[in-house]
């Protein structure tokens, strides 16, 4: 659990295929969103959370809305 309640998340996936994370819980969004971290070394080159383009900050994205499917893919 965190201080905004319990939150279920799974990451699976490699740099060759791309990673993807998924999020629920019922927990309260914080005003700032959920920063999910790609796990892996190298920098997505692109993400897409819900299906939608999301701007990648450094290795990470935010989300304001659950249930939430991220995927971050790598390419060159």
């Amino acid at each position: 659990a965190t201080h905004y309640g319990p939150l279920d998340y799974s990451i699976r996936g490699d740099a060759a295929h791309g990673v993807r994370a998924s999020i629920g819980g019922a927990i309260r969004i914080p005003a700032c969103g959920i920063i999910i971290h790609s796990p892996l070394r190298e920098h997505p080159t692109h993400a897409l959370v819900n299906g939608e383009p999301a701007v990648i900050q450094g290795d990470a994205v935010v989300i304001h809305a659950l249930p939430a499917e991220v995927r971050f893919a790598f390419g060159r």
